[in-house]
C-alpha cells in the first residue's frame, strides 16, 4: 500500500513539472486591435527572416487600377471615409513609388517572403502602421479637400504626406507628395506576431509583423 502512495506521488510530480511551462503562455494576454485575429503565443519573429529587397508583383485584382492616371481618376471620384469606414487593418496592395514607375499590384496584399509589406491598423482616425516592423504610431487628419492626411516618418529625409480617400469599390487609394506617390489598400484580415525592433520603430509601441490570416 506504501510503495503504490509513493508511486503515484512520483507520477503526480512528473505531471506537474511538464505542465508548469505552459501555464503562463496559457496566460498571456493576445494582441487585438479591430481586424487582427489573436497571435499565437512564441518567440518574436526575427526580421533576418524578411527579404532585404521587394520583389516585383503583378497580381491585380479583376477591376484594380493598373496605371497612375487610373489611380488619380479613382481618387478624383472617391469620397472621404468616415471613422467607421477606416477602421480596419488595411493591406498595401498596389504601390507607384513614383507617378512613372511601374506598379507592384497584388490583390490579396503585397508580399515580402511570408509577411505584408504595408499594413495601417485603424481605430477611426486613429493610425498604427506596420512596414515590415518599423511600426509608428500615427492618426488620420481631416485634409482640406475632402480627404484624410497622414504623414510618414521614414526616417531621415524622406517624410512624405499621404491623401487618403474612400473608393466606390472600397478600396483606400492614397496619394503622395514626394516617394510613394500612389498608394492602393484593401481593407483585409491580418495576423500579427511580435518582432525584433528596428531603427526605425517608435518605441512607444511594441514593433509587430503582419501575415495573411489563413496562415493561421
Amino acid at each position: 500500500m506504501g510503495n503504490g502512495l509513493f508511486t503515484a506521488l512520483l507520477w503526480f510530480l512528473s505531471i506537474s513539472a511538464l505542465l508548469a511551462p505552459v501555464i503562463p503562455l496559457a496566460a498571456q494576454d493576445p494582441i487585438s486591435h479591430g481586424n487582427i485575429s489573436k497571435p499565437n503565443p512564441g518567440p518574436k519573429q526575427s526580421n533576418e527572416d524578411i527579404p532585404r529587397y521587394s520583389v516585383p508583383q503583378y497580381l491585380p485584382c479583376p477591376d484594380q487600377t493598373r496605371t497612375f492616371g487610373e489611380l488619380s481618376n479613382s481618387f478624383s471620384s472617391a469620397h472621404l471615409p468616415s471613422p467607421s469606414e477606416i477602421t480596419g487593418s488595411w493591406v498595401l496592395i498596389g504601390s507607384w513609388l513614383h507617378t512613372d514607375s511601374h506598379p507592384d499590384l497584388n490583390c490579396t496584399g503585397i508580399m515580402r517572403g511570408k509577411a505584408f509589406e504595408w499594413v495601417m491598423l485603424a481605430q477611426g482616425y486613429s493610425l498604427q502602421i506596420d512596414m515590415l516592423g518599423a511600426n509608428q504610431t500615427s492618426a488620420f487628419e481631416l485634409g482640406r479637400k475632402q480627404d484624410l492626411t497622414v504623414a510618414l516618418d521614414l526616417g531621415g529625409d524622406s517624410s512624405p504626406t499621404l491623401r487618403c480617400r474612400l473608393t466606390r469599390r472600397h478600396s483606400l487609394v492614397c496619394l503622395g507628395d514626394t516617394y510613394y506617390s500612389g498608394s492602393e489598400f484593401r481593407k483585409i484580415q491580418v495576423r500579427c506576431e511580435p518582432s525584433t525592433p528596428t531603427p526605425k520603430s517608435n518605441s512607444a509601441i511594441p514593433p509587430v509583423l503582419c501575415y495573411p490570416l489563413k496562415n493561421e
